[in-house]
């Protein structure tokens, strides 16, 4: 399906699609496009490098190759300089730099990137992602996937867990999959909840309602 609005518009109206036109909008430009792609492909396992070098040019190479007529794609080129896009059968690579003309920045962060990078992690347990610069790498892959948030979010609060692990419950209702992750911790009434609405949270087989 071809997009509805022309590069025109969207490079005059950058607001619209990435919130604003600083170093936030870039964040969101990039993230838009990896969520995206996750929720385009079916794929068990999948990996992600996300590599900025000196000039904050990014270079993304990915074996989800469901990339065609994505928005967000359409947004990173209109709203970039430096774009290339190769594909191939078992991979893609990207790679664009945000246009100073367009956004007012002086660096991508690193950290940053790698903060939302590992929520992406932690509710995607089937991705794999190696965020480099010419400082760092890190590999960020959760295997126990929400559980681990949960367990971050309760010792970062100082809350006292019960001798038990999280309980865990996934399911799914038609093309609608829930995990649910919980744990008995001594707290002042404290109740903390996460929802996302992006698929394949969990690769275990669904346990269907009755």
């Amino acid at each position: 399906m071809e997009s509805q609005y022309t590069d025109e518009y969207i490079r005059n109206n950058p607001g619209l699609f990435v919130g604003c036109s600083n170093i936030r909008g870039i964040y969101e430009m990039i993230f838009s496009f990896l969520m995206e792609i996750i929720d385009a492909s079916k794929k068990d396992s999948a990996f992600m490098e996300i590599h900025i070098d000196e000039t904050d040019t990014l270079y993304i190479t990915s074996d989800l190759t469901e990339i065609k007529n994505l928005l967000s794609l359409q947004i990173i080129e209109t709203l970039s300089c430096n774009f290339d896009l190769s594909t191939g059968q078992d991979q893609f690579k990207l790679r664009f730099k945000p246009d100073k003309e367009i956004f007012s920045f002086d660096r991508i962060d690193y950290n940053m990137l790698y903060g939302r990078l590992k929520e992406l992690a932690q509710i995607n347990k089937n991705m794999k992602f190696i965020l480099m610069n010419h400082e760092n790498t890190n590999v960020i892959h959760f295997d126990r996937g929400l559980e681990t948030m949960l367990m971050e979010h309760v010792y970062e609060l100082g809350f006292s867990i019960m001798n038990c692990g999280p309980f865990i419950i996934n399911f799914a209702v038609d093309d609608v999959e829930v995990s649910v992750s919980m744990i008995y911790a001594y707290a002042p009434d404290v109740t903390l909840s996460y929802v996302t609405c992006i698929p394949g949270m969990f690769n275990e087989k669904c346990l269907k309602p009755a």
